[in-house]
């Protein structure tokens, strides 16, 4: 008894290493493993079944290529579900040029119209001459054509002729007309004629005698301006000035022929050439 005993114990030991060594070899679940009428009963947990494969996609970026000499945009996608396709897509056509203006198409800018301005001025006779200085305004109705008004006082040279002398006082409406476009800086030609209310004064420096005439006086002629800013210009020009049929002539009034040296008659039928040269500001 004490044999079969110490027998089964033995086999018992032997069975459970036998197990112990082939679980991973066993199927998982329960069972009774023994011999004759002894067994023994043994649970083999199941194993937890292993993480699903885990996929990395790699994904390739679109590459997108520019070929500007044939204007077309090719891209290529890619992807793990779809083969890479070419796409191609016109370019836009280029902006049109726009030309370049014409350099000196004249006036780019709107000429001032008021003008203030002083100027000396003075006029040769026949028989004599005059000098002197005055003022005008301008007052242009467009960039071509515009109007002037002018006030001054000449005498005749006292150096030339210290007993007796001619004194003018003028008053002039004229209408000016600018050749081509003018410029707002640079020279400019324009033409000028109109007309000169002239009072004219004759007076002997020996006794203080004087007389005086008017006369109507038509001028005709042009000028040279030289605008140095939109803003300041200088001017020189030159008119013919006669005086009307209808006008009265005194002569030489109180002066003497004998001592009227340099003094110029109020003759009508004596012209006068006028030279004018100035300065104007522009607003």
């Amino acid at each position: 008894m004490k044999k079969l005993f110490l027998l089964t114990a033995a086999f018992s030991v032997i069975t459970f290493l036998n197990i112990s060594t082939a679980n991973s070899q066993v199927p998982c679940g329960g069972g009774i493993i023994g011999i004759g009428p002894i067994g023994i009963g043994v649970i083999v947990d199941c194993p937890p079944p292993p993480p699903p494969p885990r996929v990395v996609v790699v994904k390739r970026p679109a590459v997108i290529r520019y070929a500007v000499s044939r204007r077309v945009v090719e891209e290529d996608s890619c992807d793990e579900s779809s083969s890479c396709q070419r796409r191609s897509a016109p370019l836009p056509p280029p902006p049109a040029s726009i030309p370049a203006a014409p350099a000196n198409l004249g006036v780019t800018e709107e000429m001032p119209r008021l003008s203030l301005g002083a100027f000396m001025d003075s006029s040769s006779y026949e028989d004599g001459g005059l000098m002197g200085g005055g003022v005008n305004l301008k007052y242009m109705l467009s960039d071509n054509f515009g109007f002037e008004l002018s006030t001054s006082i000449l005498q005749s040279c006292t150096n030339c002729n210290e007993y007796a002398s001619r004194t003018d006082a003028r008053v002039g409406l004229s209408a000016l007309y600018y050749l081509g476009n003018p410029r707002p800086i640079g020279f400019n030609v324009y033409l000028k004629g109109g007309f000169v209310v002239n009072s004219i004064t004759f007076t002997d420096d020996r006794n203080g005698s004087s007389e005086s005439v008017e006369q109507t006086n038509l001028e005709v002629g042009g000028g040279l301006e030289y605008r140095l800013t939109r803003n300041l210009s200088l001017n020189i020009e030159a008119t013919g000035m006669i005086a009307s049929e209808t006008d009265d002539s005194i002569g030489y009034g109180p002066i003497p022929e004998a001592i009227s040296t340099g003094i110029p008659s109020s003759d009508v039928n004596s012209g006068a050439f006028n030279v004018r040269g100035g300065v104007n500001i522009h607003f």
